[in-house]
Parts: structure tokens; sequence; C-alpha cells
């Protein structure tokens, strides 16, 4: 960017109205380029990876990872600049595979999912530290992805137990055609209370923090060692009342902290935006944002897609964001009682010998009864 410069032909005082006004309009030269971004979430899919609800034993067109992947994969079609996360809570409700963790080496099916996916990041949800440390370690070195939970750390030391932040670099198609490299930072945090609710599990081996806090100290340190633009996955709902420290539903407080571009949400199982969100401060349900920030929060149970739209700009001094909306893709239209996706054929393929073998578990006998 330059700053164009007052002559000194001008009197002072209008010299100094001058250089203000234009201190607040940046200039952007011959070179500046100006970048779209397409950004995917899910979250809170809690076991739901075929469309298929295993409590009822029958089929369903109102959710499913393989409706969702139909919808990421059309848009991957026709557009070049794309970014896909994990919010957290993929894993819970997984019993069966935690009772029947696959052979030493093989990738757990779950993990599995993510690759054929080809997603670029997911955050730890609460319920992914519902069968304890050990069987989620063993799950996500599978990742072919960053895994992340900067709020998580060692009991004693209170190192980071896992990687806090990464910095992807990407390569994105501009307005004109040409590549632009561009490093997006992105942050995992997730709900404090996973102590409490699985302490059997993690007291005295794991710590939480508060996830505020965490993102006010790691996205300085993200955008000292390069990152163009910040997204931060928070495993955690929105609320706008005083902050108190510590709180389950903090990614509101996230939108305030300088330099966060993007903020996804989710734990509360609602959706961003949504008219549940009208009264919320600073925050606007027609375009998805709250405090100006892009924010999406997708539902639950793999019923909705988040979609963020990010317009950023490269000047003198490095990209930044000019603009951005948040939407969502439901699978289903209530409305016309009709699913918006159909199920994805190679994600459905892959899935199939685990459905089937869940299928079998929750269909066989859970014991006898004795009498007469």
């Amino acid at each position: 960017m330059k700053i164009q410069k007052v002559r000194s032909r001008f009197p002072a005082g209008l010299r100094l109205g001058l250089s203000a006004l234009l201190l607040a309009v940046p200039i952007l030269g011959p070179g500046a380029q100006t970048l779209d971004i397409t950004i995917l979430a899910t979250s809170d899919v809690h076991n739901n990876y075929m469309d298929y609800d295993y409590f009822t034993d029958l089929p369903t067109e109102q959710t499913g990872l393989v409706r969702i992947a139909t919808a990421i994969k059309e848009i991957r079609s026709r557009d070049p600049n794309v970014l896909l996360f994990d919010n957290g809570d993929f894993i819970q409700g997984e019993e069966f595979l935690a009772r029947n963790a696959p052979p030493e080496g093989e990738p757990s099916p779950l993990m599995t999912i993510l690759n054929t996916l080809r997603y670029d990041a997911m955050v730890l949800g609460d319920h992914e530290f519902n069968f304890g440390l050990p069987y989620l370690d063993s799950v996500i070195q599978g990742a072919d992805f960053p895994v992340l939970g900067a709020n998580v750390v060692t009991y004693l030391t209170r190192a980071p137990y896992y990687r806090p932040y990464t910095l992807l670099v990407r390569n994105f198609t501009d307005r004109d055609g040409n590549l632009q490299s561009l490093r997006v930072g992105v942050l995992g945090v997730l709900t404090p209370q996973i102590v409490t609710w699985d302490g059997a599990w993690l007291k005295g081996k794991v710590r939480t923090l508060d996830g505020y806090e965490t993102a006010l100290r790691y996205v300085p340190e993200m955008k000292a060692a390069g990152a163009d633009i910040v997204v931060i996955l928070a495993h955690s709902g929105i609320q706008d009342k005083p902050r108190q420290r510590g709180e389950e539903h903090f990614a509101y407080y996230l939108t305030e902290i300088p330099d966060v571009d993007v903020v996804i949400a989710g734990h509360a199982h609602e959706k961003f935006p949504g008219r549940t969100f009208e009264q919320t401060r600073g925050a606007d349900i027609r375009k998805g944002t709250i405090n100006g920030i892009p924010v999406v929060m997708p539902g639950s149970f793999a019923d909705t897609l988040g979609l963020i739209k990010l317009t950023v700009r490269r000047g003198e001094y490095g990209w930044a964001r000019i603009d951005g909306s948040g939407s969502l893709l439901s699978v289903y239209d209530s409305a016309a009682g009709k699913a918006n996706f159909a199920a994805d054929e190679e994600l459905t393929a892959l899935l199939a010998p685990a459905h089937q073998a869940v299928l079998d578990y929750i269909r066989s006998p859970a014991g006898s009864g004795g009498g007469e």
C-alpha cells in the first residue's frame, strides 16, 4: 500500500487534515492482487458418516457425511480456492471402533474418511476424549493433516499436548488468473470442560486453559510466524455475555481479537448464521458475521456444511481481509421434503465394510434373560 504524500505548499492546518484523510484511505498500487477464498467446515458430526440412523436402524436423507461429501466435491469442481476444516466431535459415538481398533500400524477408518475428503486441518472436540488419550492418539496418528488443540496442555509441564496451530501454505488463483501463495494460519481451541466431563481418563495427565486467552496468546505468534490470514477452529458455542474466564462457550469473544479473519464455532449444536442469534450483539445474520468477522456454526450430526467466502487483497504491506461472509448449506430441505445432495458413491463404498460391521454389532443380542 502507498500512502500519498501531501505537498508542503498547503497551509499547516490543511496539511494535517489531508494527511489524516489519506492515512485513513490506503491507495493500492498497480501490483495489488485480489483473492476469493472459500472455506468449508463440518462440526459435531458425531459418527454420522453414513446417511443412516443407527438408533432406528433405518436409512435417512436428512444427515450423513456421505451427502456433505457431494456438496464438497461440487464446490471444489468449480472453485479452485477451497479449504476444508473439521471443528471437532467427529469421533464421538464410535464405541464399536473403540472396542475394535484396527491392527497396529493401520489407520483408523475415521482418519481414512477425513484423509479421503482431503481435510486441511481439524480441532479436537470434547467427545474426542471419551475413550481416553491412548485411543485418541492412536486415531489421530493416521491423519494426513494437522490435528489441533492449543488449550490442552500436559498436567505437569503445561507444555502443549497437541499441536496448537499450523501454517498452511496454499496456492490460490487470483481474480486475474494468476497463482498466489498464501500462508493460512489455523488455530484450534476447544471447550475447557473436558477435564471435568472425562476426568476418569484425563485427570493428572492433561489440563485445559481458557480458550479465549489461549487464542489471545497464539494469534500474534502466528502473525509473527508469517500467517497472511488467521482462521480459528473453535469447538465452542456463541454467547455474548460478559466474559468470566473458563467459559464453555467462548467463540463470540474470538471475533474481538485483532488479526482474526475467520471463526468457525461448534459444540452447541446450533446454526450460525440463524435466527437464534438475531439479538446477539454485533451479529449480522444476513451476512454471517459477528463484529465484522465471518463466522459459521454448522449444526450437528452431519446435517449442515458451513461455507465462508473470504476476499483478501495484497498491497505493499501484505495480504489483508477486505470482505467476508458466512452461510450454511443444509443436507435436507425440510420445506420441500427432499434431500439437497445425494450420497457420494466413493465415500459410501469406502465406508460399506465398516457400516456393515456396525450394523452386525448393533443387531447382535445384548444378552439373554433367565426364567422358565
